[in-house]
């Protein structure tokens, strides 16, 4: 079985690939915005710029594969052909509910592999050693949901108890799923949260459970990601793949921090 041989990466992260696929097919599709393409900035500190130096250090890319990135906004290109990196701008800006609609409706169009992984900008891969095959065995894989969170205005109480997998801003999803996804009408929802996870994940659940979607259980996704420090599965982030959620990036800079102070005594 063919594994991860691609990587979506929507919006800002840093992500290297958990499995390392054909060299012809070694493909990363950076949906991105003006900041992604480093626009106005030299394309050697572009961000995917940045990633791709990183692949070739640790090995995923070879020298040859990671020449210097081309302006991506010259001559209506985004380098030449047969790159290993692909910086591709969005159509236009989009607000929360456009990202829960491109991913609910049209990601499945960018995707040609069997699964991809999901990135927001809040939210990386920190343990690449973590990575198991056994993820790649399900639909959907998203960090544990607690028993309930707060929604705004009113801090009301919005109870997960239908399912618990999960979060979407750091996720992994099949191909299979993202069309199943497509076929939902997202305009006539009528649901009192539109986020795309828990249009997936918590109001449609039997509906995609219905359909065949493969949801993984709450202790395999504990391994793959952490989202809540008050979640269910109480892991530390040394336990996890990757992660979500800007509330624990003090916690990791401060963590960065010490592991370079060592380095240099």
């Amino acid at each position: 079985m063919r594994l991860l041989r691609s990587l979506a990466l929507l919006a800002l992260g840093l992500a290297v690939p958990a499995v390392a696929p054909a060299a012809e097919e070694r493909v990363i599709v950076a949906f991105g915005d003006s900041l992604t393409a480093g626009f106005g900035v030299d394309p050697e500190l572009a961000w995917p710029a940045f990633l791709q130096e990183r692949l070739v250090r640790e090995g995923y890319l070879s020298t040859s594969e990671g020449q210097p990135f081309h302006d991506p906004t010259g001559g209506g290109g985004i380098g030449p052909a047969g790159r290993p990196i692909k910086f591709e701008l969005t159509e236009k800006t989009i607000d929360f509910l456009g990202y829960s609609r491109f991913v609910v409706r049209s990601l499945h169009e960018h995707v040609s592999t069997e699964h991809c992984l999901i990135i927001q900008a809040d939210g990386f891969v920190l343990n690449p050693d973590r990575w198991s095959p056994e993820f790649a065995q399900y639909d959907y894989v998203g960090a544990p949901w607690p028993e309930f969170v707060f929604l705004q205005p009113g801090n009301r109480r919005f109870y997960l108890n239908r399912n618990r997998v999960g979060n979407g801003g750091f996720s992994l999803r099949s191909k299979r799923l993202l069309e199943i996804t497509s076929r939902i009408d997202f305009d006539q929802l009528k649901f009192p949260v539109l986020s795309e996870d828990l249009v997936i994940c918590h109001y449609l659940y039997d509906d995609m459970r219905s359909a065949g979607v493969r949801f993984a259980p709450t202790d395999v996704a504990a391994r793959f990601s952490i989202e809540s420090p008050h979640g269910t599965a109480g892991q530390p982030l040394d336990s996890t793949f990757g992660f979500h959620g800007k509330h624990w990036f003090g916690e990791l800079v401060d963590r960065l921090i010490s592991e370079r102070t060592t380095l240099q005594t």
